[in-house]
């Protein structure tokens, strides 16, 4: 990824006109900036054990959770929710939601039902089962 980029800017700084080029240096050196100040904030937040994130998720979960149970939960929800494979599983889940929806709709009314009523029973409260005179009949 790096040689591609040094040899894109290389392109650039070439082939480009002279007033593109001057801005491009100017861009160039506001980036290289950047990444220092990114790479020195990275450097001193890994060196903490906790972050303020930690306090505020731990904080929210002693406060709605419990005490320290609900603190300890509160900063292991936090630090799992922003860990990579969580990111990656829920993009993964939205994804396949996202191509599901077009199927989804060209199903028959009916159809739509009972898959909306299978996913309720399995993400009930409880996962307790909806009694059957509950749901709606389906006229066929």
């Amino acid at each position: 990824m790096r040689e591609f980029a040094n040899s894109l800017r290389e392109t650039v700084k070439t082939k480009a006109p002279q007033e593109v080029r001057g801005l491009f240096e100017e861009l160039s050196n506001e980036i290289r900036f950047r990444n220092g100040l990114l790479e020195r904030v990275a450097k001193r937040a890994g060196n903490q054990v906790l972050s303020f994130g930690d306090f505020i998720g731990g904080g929210l979960g002693g406060i709605f959770g419990g005490g320290i149970p609900g603190a300890i939960g509160g900063v292991a929800a936090r630090r799992a929710i922003e860990s990579v494979p969580f990111k990656l599983t829920a993009a993964k889940l939205v994804s396949a939601l996202t191509k599901a929806a077009p199927i989804l709709d060209s199903l028959a009314p009916a159809q739509q039902t009972a898959i909306l009523n299978l996913f309720s029973e399995i993400f009930a409260q409880g996962n307790e089962p909806i009694p059957q005179e509950e749901i709606p009949e389906i006229p066929q």
